[in-house]
């Protein structure tokens, strides 16, 4: 048995086999699905199981999930405003916002551009770049002229 949501395909499906009296043991068979499932797909829609119904039902759940967040407009536009007249974060999350709002996250989002803020100060972080050689051509893009010449000594040459 597939532990995957159910597509409109399936739920054409569902409602087709319902229509024809097939029983949910063998509704369950012909999807691929186990039988409790079945019944909690029929039981998602109110009243006669239609196909668009339960595909509606399940978009907007879809929509709803994921992670809320603590920034609501009044906060964002609160924090803009502070950010433009020269405040810190460390400033604007002060004693007013303590334990609404870490500093940190006013600055995970100045970084992300998500204040309509431009201003001056922390930076993101660079990337690492230890142990890495960034710095001029790779070997490989000498030109000729080094590859001819010729060494006498080691750190001297003739060209």
């Amino acid at each position: 048995m597939s532990h995957k949501h159910f597509t409109i395909n399936k739920r054409n499906k569902l409602e087709v086999l319902l229509k024809e009296n097939y029983k949910i043991a063998r509704i369950a068979e012909i999807l691929e699905k186990d039988k409790t499932t079945i019944y909690r797909e029929i039981k998602r829609v109110k009243g006669e199981y239609c196909a668009e119904k339960a595909q509606i039902n399940a978009n907007n759940k879809g929509c709803k999930k994921g992670r809320n967040y603590k920034i609501t407009s009044e906060l964002k536009n609160l924090i803009e405003s502070k950010l433009c007249e020269r405040w810190s974060p460390e400033q604007i999350v002060g004693p007013e916002l303590k334990g609404k709002l870490s500093f940190k996250t006013i600055y995970n989002r100045l970084y992300k551009n998500f204040f309509d803020v431009s201003r001056k100060g922390k930076t993101a972080k660079t990337k690492e770049t230890r142990g890495k050689f960034n710095i001029g051509k790779s070997i490989s893009e000498r030109p000729e002229e080094v590859k001819k010449k010729k060494f006498l000594n080691i750190g001297s040459w003739i060209p």
